[in-house]
């Protein structure tokens, strides 16, 4: 294990070096990626834990939807535009919709919420514990769930069929394709790489991040990074790893804890 765990922080080091137009949205607007039949996560729009609905075997294991992916203010259009350019990777990214200048920021409803679940080999996480190198998790047993809130969600249309719907958040789940590299430096710095058929998204905290205590709630953040491997548009999409922006999450919504 542990020289296998070797071979995967190297890869985990080579992975690190490294305007919507609204049209008519009905049908392709709730492609999803990956979900295979997983549950909508409520679509409140008072939302306040993002609970997944009947999600018994499903990403995040009977817990919420609590961590954030956000940009500072000055750089929410770019963040708008990462997000369009990573569904693109699987559905036409116009099918989005962002009325508000608040998509993405820290304490706005809309944006992109995600749930994670990474277990250690050998022991459940404790916030405050020591982390090393030689630690290792069970890649296996990884989850992860990221549901893109937009400013259609909850808004009602009428599909190909004259039949009434409502807009849901697009999910994008990797709970069948899991973690393919991972990097664990010390109790701060780490890095995770979840990869399907459409692309990579790592979160890391080896450059910033790590581990803080606010209201009694210990908190992970980092930095969230896509890099596509398809194209809805069938063109050669950029391979290279992509700034998404910031995440914050509960340390118990991201590792399994005791």
């Amino acid at each position: 294990m542990k020289n296998l765990c070797i071979a995967i922080s190297v890869i985990a080091v080579f992975f690190l070096t490294g305007c919507s137009d609204s049209g008519n949205k009905s049908g392709k607007r709730i492609t999803t990626r990956g979900t295979r039949g997983a549950p909508t996560v409520n679509s409140d729009p008072d939302r306040g834990s993002f609970e997944i609905d009947d999600a018994e075997d499903q990403l995040p294991q009977g817990q919420d939807l609590y961590g954030k992916i956000y940009e500072r203010a000055q750089y929410i259009r770019q963040f708008q535009n990462a997000v369009d350019d990573l569904v693109s990777s699987f559905m036409d990214p116009r099918y989005l919709e962002y009325n508000s200048n608040e998509f993405g920021l820290y304490n706005a409803n809309i944006g992109v919420y995600f749930g994670a679940s990474i277990e250690f080999e050998g022991f459940d996480y404790q916030p405050g514990m020591s982390l090393s190198s030689n630690d290792s998790i069970v890649e296996s047993a990884a989850d992860l769930r990221i549901s893109i809130y937009d400013s259609l969600v909850g808004e009602r249309f009428i599909n190909e069929y004259d039949e009434e719907e409502i807009y849901t958040e697009i999910p994008m789940d990797f709970s069948d394709d899991r973690i393919t590299a991972y990097e664990i430096i010390d109790s701060q710095r780490m890095a995770f790489v979840f990869e399907d058929v459409y692309g990579l998204v790592q979160f890391s905290s080896r450059n910033q991040g790590g581990f803080y205590n606010e209201g009694g709630q210990t908190y992970y953040w980092g930095e969230v990074y896509y890099a596509n491997k398809t194209s809805y548009f069938d063109d050669e999409p950029d391979s290279q790893w992509q700034g998404l922006g910031f995440f914050v999450v509960p340390a118990c919504n991201f590792f399994k804890c005791r």
